[in-house]
């Protein structure tokens, strides 16, 4: 399914910021908002309403799922289908998750709390209100909270680097939780889709069992659609997506050049062949730089594909 969903929702509420999201009375969260609060959930209560303890993965799954695919008869109930399902995630122990079923479930979680965000919302309508928004959207999981913002970058990104903007540092918040993880895999900067144009039109729901393969494949999926590889005089020009930029220090030593060696190994057909021939052409050095290859970054759209 899209990263937009589908249906129309837009009648369900006239004030979605009544219906849908909530000030919490019990944890310190100034200017958030919790989305999965349709159902009370007594704090450290694990147990589902058939007195199990819920498995964190599947429950995240099909909330994701509900959000990806939220056509029905009746498009009010569905979309009380998955406000139920959210608000079970509270009830989750995600501490005693291991590093690749914590990644499955944050990856998910972070697209569904997107996904989540935009339909009873709307996305962020202008560049300048990314960060309020992102800091603002927020869920409540393992008795504890957080804003998209903190799930990207101090739990999902936990074990990984700031962006490379100046600002950043000043920007980002800095929360600790428990659960962070605590792994470095580039693959997840091609994960991670917040739904903005510069990002795939879809996502995956991940599975633990697949991670691997699936990481691989977002992987091909985000850069063969967005390099670009075009052969230039002696050399070669090679245009990589401005993630790869912001994040550069994900990948080697953080030189351009390493990130495209990183890169060329998801490319496929004619543009990993030229690209790999250039990197490896140790008598093509000239003005290119190491194998001849000269690397560019593109510029990114943060207008957002709309429900």
């Amino acid at each position: 399914g899209g990263i937009t969903g589908g249906g129309d929702w837009g009648g369900v509420t006239s004030d979605p910021s009544e219906s849908f999201l909530h000030k919490s009375s019990v944890f310190k969260c100034k200017k958030r908002r919790l989305l999965n609060c349709r159902k009370l959930c007594f704090r450290g209560a694990l147990f589902d309403d058939n007195g199990s303890i819920p498995d964190p993965n599947r429950l995240v799954a099909e909330a994701l799922k509900s959000a990806l695919e939220p056509h029905s008869d009746n498009e009010s109930e569905n979309l009380k289908v998955m406000l139920n399902l959210t608000s079970e995630l509270k009830r989750c122990n995600i501490l005693r998750l291991s590093e690749t079923e914590k990644l499955t479930f944050f990856l998910n979680l972070y697209h569904l709390m997107i996904l989540h965000a935009y339909l009873v919302l709307g996305p962020p309508t202008s560049t300048f209100k990314w960060i309020s928004y992102f800091n603002m959207i927020s869920y409540q999981i393992n008795d504890d909270i957080f804003s998209l913002t903190e799930l990207e970058h101090c739990i999902i990104r936990a074990g990984m680097n700031f962006p490379a903007q100046f600002l950043s540092k000043y920007v980002l918040p800095t929360s600790r939780y428990s659960f962070a993880m605590s792994i470095s895999d580039p693959r997840v900067n091609f994960a991670l889709n917040c739904g903005s144009l510069s990002n795939p039109p879809s996502v995956p729901i991940y599975h633990v069992d697949r991670l691997e393969e699936q990481l691989n494949l977002a992987s091909v999926y985000y850069l063969q659609e967005s390099v670009s590889v075009a052969a230039k005089g002696k050399g070669v020009v090679v245009t990589l997506p401005h993630i790869c930029q912001w994040y550069a220090n994900d990948f080697g030593r953080g030189r351009p050049i390493d990130v495209a060696k990183y890169c060329v190994g998801f490319l496929t057909g004619d543009k990993q062949k030229l690209l790999t021939l250039a990197l490896e052409g140790e008598n093509i050095r000239s003005k290119f730089g190491e194998g001849g290859v000269a690397v560019k970054f593109q510029g990114y759209d943060f207008k957002c594909r709309t429900p």
